[in-house]
Order: structure tokens, then C-alpha cells, then sequence
């Protein structure tokens, strides 16, 4: 069986054994030289470049996506919370306005005590006047009538016209 060598210039691998003998697996290419070598450099530069381009555009659009992809999710935990916020804010407004409602029906009742005795005592103001009126008119009926100016000049003078005149009791 032939060893593997490394002066071996076709770059032959040993024989493997299965089972069939005399066959061989090559190991390595054989060397180009001169302008192939060049021509072959230059392809395979030009193969690693546009891998290379192409692996560039893949993760721009991967960041991209990525990057927009986040940007989603994030406006939706947002309105998620926003979502959520709002339906306790819904809910306290809903509790505010129960307490409001209980409080309104026990000042009702204070209220209506209030209007009633306010009712009373504008009632009694009304007949305390009333009343004031009824017994002050009588007496002001029983007084004389203004004595005129032209009456008086010539009463002004004496004893008598003193007596008669309206501001005489002052």
C-alpha cells in the first residue's frame, strides 16, 4: 500500500480500505501557474467581494428589519400600557362619581331641612311684617291731615298756629 507523501506533487491521499482496494482519494487541487493563477485570483477575489456585498445589503436589511420590528413592539407595549391606564383611570373616575352621588344623597336630606326652615322663617318675616303693617296703620289714621303752607303763614306768628303745625311736637 503507498504511503502518503509530501513530496507527492499530485497531492494523492492513501488508499482507504472499504472493502474495494486500488481506489484513491485526491486531497488537495492541482497548483495553477502564470496567468491562470492571476485569472483565478482575480475570480475568486471578485466572488469574496460580491459575498461579501451581499452579506452588507442582508444584514442592513436584517438591521432594518430589525431595528423596525423593535420600533413595533415598543409602540405596542405602549399602547398596551396606555390601553391599560386608561381603563383604571375609567374606573376611578366611575368610583369618584359613586362617592359623589352618596354624598349628594346625604346632603339632599340636610338640604331639604334647610329649605324648610329657611321657608319658615321667611314665612314668619312675612306675617311679623304683616302684622307690623295691620297695627301701624290705625294709629296713622287717626292723625289730622297737613295742614297747607298758605294756612299756616299767618298761624306761624301765634300761639295757636304753633300747635297746629306738624313739626309743633318736636
Amino acid at each position: 500500500m503507498p504511503r502518503f507523501d509530501m513530496n507527492n506533487m499530485l497531492g494523492e491521499a492513501p488508499p482507504l480500505d472499504f472493502g474495494r482496494r486500488g481506489r484513491r482519494i485526491l486531497a488537495s487541487f492541482q497548483e495553477k501557474s502564470g496567468p491562470e493563477l492571476e485569472a483565478a485570483c482575480a475570480k475568486e477575489r471578485q466572488k469574496e467581494q460580491d459575498i461579501e456585498d451581499e452579506s452588507k445589503e442582508a444584514s442592513a436589511d436584517v438591521l432594518a428589519y430589525s431595528a423596525r420590528e423593535h420600533a413595533i413592539h415598543e409602540a405596542w407595549k405602549h399602547a398596551e400600557k396606555a390601553n391599560e391606564l386608561s381603563k383604571e383611570s375609567a374606573e376611578a373616575a366611575l368610583e369618584a362619581a359613586n362617592e359623589s352621588m352618596e354624598a349628594r344623597r346625604i346632603l339632599d336630606q340636610h338640604d331639604i331641612i334647610a329649605i324648610e326652615n329657611q321657608t319658615q322663617a321667611d314665612v314668619a318675616k312675612a306675617e311679623a311684617v304683616q302684622g307690623l303693617e295691620s297695627h301701624s296703620a290705625w294709629p296713622l289714621a287717626a292723625l289730622s291731615a297737613p295742614i297747607e303752607k298758605w294756612r299756616c303763614r299767618g298761624l306761624l306768628g301765634s300761639h295757636q298756629g304753633r300747635k297746629l303745625h306738624l313739626s309743633s311736637f318736636l
